[in-house]
């Protein structure tokens, strides 16, 4: 079992539209902070031979902003 802590920094896409009529910007803030709960098994099939799986879950954090 794991819970990990992700976070992505904060910024600002822009995406300009020109056309004949005139132009537009389109402004996106990034940046998040998630969490990860996951939980993993192994089982040995052969000598040299293992599968895994892992099952988990992300989730938004409910942080103030830094």
């Amino acid at each position: 079992m794991a819970a990990e802590p992700w976070h992505g920094f904060n910024g600002t896409d822009h995406t300009n539209f020109i056309g004949p009529a005139g132009s537009t910007t389109i402004s996106n803030g990034i940046g998040h902070t998630s969490v990860e709960v996951a939980a993993g098994a192994s089982l040995a099939r052969t000598a040299t031979a293992s599968v895994y799986a892992e099952v988990g879950r992300l989730s938004k954090a409910a942080v103030g902003r830094l």
